[in-house]
């Protein structure tokens, strides 16, 4: 297996894992910052609530048409060539955002979620290169970022939009941390070249034998679930907050608390995981926790509300940790993890992207968020069955021998 130490010219730790932050750091405030001034776009735009919805879907509906085909991109080009394009198209998808109407506010959504994808799954493919003894920190730094990035979407993007006088400029100025991450990832590239990560790195293990273990899907349903929780909660939990009683300004902030409860227990549980042989403590216990915070928040919308969002956020830093992680752990190599993430964000995020819309079409229909809560409780259930036996530790193989059966070897 290729690592970093095998490129042309090592590179210190400390460089890599600050250039995998800013990276990272891109993969979901272009999303997560509809949601703050989501009142004030639907007020403009004359929509209603499944319009918005629709507009938070397109990215991950993206993630799901693309993941399979940045996987191959990736292994053909180099993931950090195709990193480099991605956050390039990025920047574009914020540039078409800006544009007045829904036309352009739609497609920007889609070129920006073109742009994530590459981020998506490539990103940990390129951390699978790794050493071991580095995986750990530098996925626990990606994950960080899925939470840390929202939170401040969450914090900072109404008062903004309020001091420029315009929710679109408020939605661009988060094309500041792309621009701080291209320049140093292109010189991570230029330092590190993409020796090792194209023909050394071909998959030894085939789609067909993937597809059919029951190992795969339980890791697919965790991360799908996952995603339907994350997309649907960043989307409309301050609107959940506001019907029940929260001011706009105080539903930002809880929303912003879960986010930042998440960022500690994603990184203590991404790098918890890589040194347990089992990581089915993390992959239920995630769950035990999402489930008690969204019974929480349906049940007692009131001066508990904080202490609830505190314990979601804690449940989606643990599960969102393992759920990323998890492609790194069942598999032997980059390209493999590379594959598994692939399939399972195609088929996770295209599952996903009915959350956001689902969402807000189900509280049209019924005036409320309890049936929307009551959906997200079922869900929860599943993923932590579906954690319970993802989380074995096992390996993903593929045949030996032409003919031979797929079999799962332990540890």
């Amino acid at each position: 297996m290729s690592t970093a130490t095998s490129t042309t010219k090592p590179v210190p730790m400390w460089a890599v894992s600050v250039t995998v932050f800013l990276v990272a750091l891109n993969l979901r405030p272009a999303i997560t910052a509809l949601a703050p001034v989501a009142t004030f776009i639907r007020s403009d735009t004359h929509t209603d609530s499944a319009t918005i919805g629709m507009l938070s879907a397109a990215p991950i509906l993206v993630f799901g048409m693309l993941s399979a085909f940045v996987s191959r991109l990736g292994t053909r080009l180099g993931y950090r060539s195709v990193i480099a394009y991605a956050l390039l198209v990025l920047a574009a998808g914020f540039g078409i955002r800006l544009l007045p109407g829904l036309v352009p506010m739609l497609w920007g959504m889609v070129v920006i979620g073109a742009g994530i994808t590459g981020l998506n799954v490539l990103l940990p493919a390129y951390i699978k290169g790794h050493p071991p003894h580095r995986r750990g920190p530098l996925m626990g730094l990606y994950t960080v970022c899925l939470y840390l990035g929202p939170a401040l979407t969450a914090a900072v993007t109404l008062p903004i939009s309020r001091w420029l006088g315009s929710w679109q400029w408020g939605l661009f100025v988060w094309v500041i941390p792309v621009a701080m991450a291209a320049p140093a990832w292109l010189l991570l590239r230029r330092r590190e070249g993409d020796a090792g990560t194209v023909a050394a790195q071909r998959p030894t293990i085939s789609l067909a034998a993937v597809v059919y273990q029951p190992l795969t899907w339980s890791i697919v349903t965790f991360f799908a679930i996952m995603s339907v929780l994350f997309f649907t909660i960043a989307g409309w939990l301050p609107n959940i907050l506001v019907q029940a009683g929260h001011g706009s300004g105080s539903a930002s902030f809880l929303l912003a608390l879960a986010e930042l409860t998440a960022i500690p227990c994603a990184l203590g549980v991404s790098i918890a995981i890589h040194r347990t042989r089992s990581q089915v403590w993390a992959t239920v216990l995630g769950p035990a926790l999402l489930l008690a915070g969204t019974a929480g928040i349906a049940l007692r919308p009131d001066g508990w509300t904080p202490v609830w969002m505190v314990v979601f956020g804690a449940g989606l830093g643990i599960a969102g940790g393992a759920s990323f992680s998890l492609p790194l752990l069942r598999t032997r190599t980059a390209a493999e993890a590379a594959l598994v993430a692939g399939l399972t964000q195609t088929v996770g995020y295209s599952l996903s992207a009915v959350g956001p819309v689902g969402a807000g079409a189900l509280h049209d229909l019924s005036g409320s968020w309890g049936p929307v809560l009551a959906v997200l409780a079922v869900c929860i259930v599943v993923q932590g069955v579906a954690g319970a036996y993802a989380g074995r530790g096992v390996f993903i193989e593929s045949p030996r021998e032409e003919g031979a059966p797929v079999r799962v070897q332990q540890f």
